[in-house]
């Protein structure tokens, strides 16, 4: 088991799998996901093994060759690419610069640049492929900046806290793809989901660069202005299924400076603050529900929990009763 948040033997393995032993028919493969590309097999044991899935336009991949190569790849142009070995290393190649990257060290490719990429080893890789128009729009959501403003390391770590809850995020989006369950979410979530992992992705690669964009404070805004209408925006019901870049986005300041706000004036993080109002707002649907026409999942749903286990562990620990007892209470 390698130190990845998810464990390689299973990576989407409930998706479709594409596989050849034909070099050529493996470069068509994954020039279709990427871009075109060449490689030089090492091994005897060459097997291409593809798997793909998807929210919101945000590709997952599982890509394995069953041996070690290079790739030599064109400029990805429309996208960009975040790698991370299951187990082994890979070194990333632009220009005459090198960078290596492990499982808990991920490489993220340009997506103006020709690069090469060594597999020292049969290691597979999981992608996360991005549309560039989703960079730039979370990136200025976040930090007031286009994507293309910030330098973006070409390799980032996992083990930092911004490192830590990407990989936990991918993991929830890697199971939400991998079960099928993406399938049934409506679009907002879909979106949030796709628009988090995004973040988190932006979170961690920038981490060490706290300067710059980053530095951009909430002391531009009056603070207790913008907390107080970050709280009436939350009150909406149609702030349901609004995604936290949104709300800041609708309240014309980066995300960076909301979150700052938010946990100094109300002692609590955006993602806790946001998550308590959803509890309620589930709560006053359940209490408000017809029992015979709506269920709980449904409530669930409506509210932006995408997993209706840890919804009823949060909700019953929020208000002492389980959401069902909470739908029946009033029937």
């Amino acid at each position: 088991m390698p130190s990845t948040p998810y464990a390689y033997t299973s990576v989407l393995d409930h998706l479709p799998t594409e596989e050849s032993t034909d070099r050529d028919d493996a470069v068509e493969i994954v020039s279709r996901k990427f871009t075109p590309h060449r490689i030089d097999p090492q091994g005897e044991r060459f097997r291409l093994t593809a798997r793909t899935g998807d929210i919101d336009g945000v590709g997952l991949h599982h890509i394995g060759y069953g041996s070690p190569l290079t790739i030599e790849a064109d400029p990805l142009r429309q996208r960009h690419l975040v790698c991370i070995p299951l187990w082994g290393k890979a070194v990333l190649e632009i220009g005459d610069r090198h960078w290596f990257c492990d499982p808990q060290t991920p490489m993220l490719l340009p997506p103006d640049r020709e690069f090469r990429l060594h597999w020292l080893d049969d290691s597979p890789q999981f992608v996360v492929s991005i549309p560039n128009e989703r960079i730039e729009r979370v990136a200025a959501a976040m930090f007031g900046e286009p994507g293309a403003a910030i330098p973006l390391p070409p390799t980032f770590t996992l083990s930092s806290g911004a490192g830590r809850a990407l990989a936990a995020e991918l993991t929830l989006a890697h199971d939400d793809i991998n079960s099928g369950a993406a399938r049934s979410f409506p679009a907002f979530l879909s979106r949030n989901v796709a628009e988090g992992l995004v973040a988190r992705i932006l979170l961690g690669a920038t981490e060490s660069r706290r300067g710059g964009v980053y530095s951009r404070t909430a002391a531009q805004r009056p603070q207790t202005k913008l907390v107080t209408a970050f709280l009436e925006r939350i009150a909406s019901p149609e702030c349901l299924e609004s995604s936290p870049l949104q709300i800041a986005e609708q309240l014309g300041v980066p995300l960076r400076t909301l979150q700052e706000n938010v946990q100094r004036e109300l002692g609590v993080n955006l993602a806790e603050a946001l998550r308590r109002n959803r509890l309620r707002a589930a709560r006053s649907m359940l209490l408000d529900a017809d029992p015979t026409r709506c269920s709980v999942t449904e409530v669930a749903m409506r509210c932006g929990f995408r997993h209706l286990g840890r919804f009823s562990v949060e909700y019953r620990e929020a208000f002492g009763e389980k959401p069902s007892e909470t739908l029946r209470l009033l029937a």
